[in-house]
């Protein structure tokens, strides 16, 4: 097992007892994948997938990455910004697209005053959140590059986290080369996209703030680790050209900024 998934495991176990200030509606491993979890954040529709993508070791420690994923919900803002390949896979049979259950924590119970109590109507209440995730069986069946918004690398030396760092852009901008074309009800085919035109349009940075903030203020806070220095770095970023059949390249695009946003931590913070 990896010093990160250590580190991870320890901090969403210890989320679970103050879940109620985390920021977090729900969580879940996903199973028979080490490494890897969906969150459901309240204030966001869709679900985050966090899930390494590799882990090395260094001369001190041990370096890691992360692929950041987001499922939108069918009623998201962002949800027509996703390419015409995710928007059709996100509404299909590959995902769950029911509602899931959630117990929601009462602040004060306003008979005695407090939030252990056990009167009905403080532990038989729910709130209704989309499921929203690839179904178990069907994972391996989409391809690694879809719904990706970002990376997170963190580097660990002497069993010290010394930082975290997301990559993401300004805009995750695709160009269908050939264009997408799709069949509607009736069988007739018709165009989705015309010839270089724009496929995926998502507003990367906005899109991964959120759970960047949720990992570095509520998820590892839990161990009482905090940021000492964030630095946020910007540069020239590529666009995505879409040719068909997995052929994908890239271009600079001067409508696209590569955005790089490093914390650092407290040097003395065992972990």
């Amino acid at each position: 097992m990896s010093k990160i998934d250590c580190i991870l495991n320890k901090c969403i176990w210890l989320l679970h007892e103050a879940k109620h200030f985390s920021g977090l509606d729900y969580l879940s491993r996903i199973d028979g994948e080490d490494t890897a979890w969906y969150f459901w954040l309240k204030e966001v529709k869709g679900v985050y997938e966090f899930k390494l993508r590799q882990v090395s070791s260094t001369e001190s420690g041990e370096k890691s990455s992360f692929f950041l994923r987001y499922y939108p919900d069918l009623e998201d803002d962002c949800f027509e910004d996703y390419s015409c390949v995710e928007q059709i896979v996100r509404m299909g049979e590959l995902f769950e697209q029911g509602d899931v259950s959630i117990a929601k924590e009462i602040d004060v119970c306003p008979c005695c005053g407090t939030n252990q109590c056990e009167h009905e109507h403080c532990t038989d209440v729910f709130i209704q959140r989309s499921k929203g995730i690839p179904k178990l069986l069907q994972r391996k069946t989409l391809s690694p590059k879809l719904f990706v918004i970002g990376n997170v690398d963190f580097d660990i030396s002497y069993d010290v986290l010394t930082s975290m760092t997301l990559t993401t852009s300004n805009l995750l901008l695709h160009y269908a080369v050939n264009g997408v074309q799709g069949r509607d009800k009736d069988g007739l085919v018709q165009e989705l996209v015309g010839k270089n035109g724009i496929e995926r349009n998502i507003a990367g940075t906005k899109l991964c703030m959120p759970f960047h903030e949720f990992l570095r203020d509520k998820l590892l806070g839990m161990l009482s680790v905090k940021s000492i220095k964030q630095i946020t770095s910007k540069e020239a970023g590529t666009a995505i050209f879409n040719f068909g059949d997995g052929d994908w390249r890239e271009k600079a695009s001067p409508k696209v900024e590569k955005v790089i946003v490093r914390n650092e931590f407290y040097e003395n913070q065992l972990l």
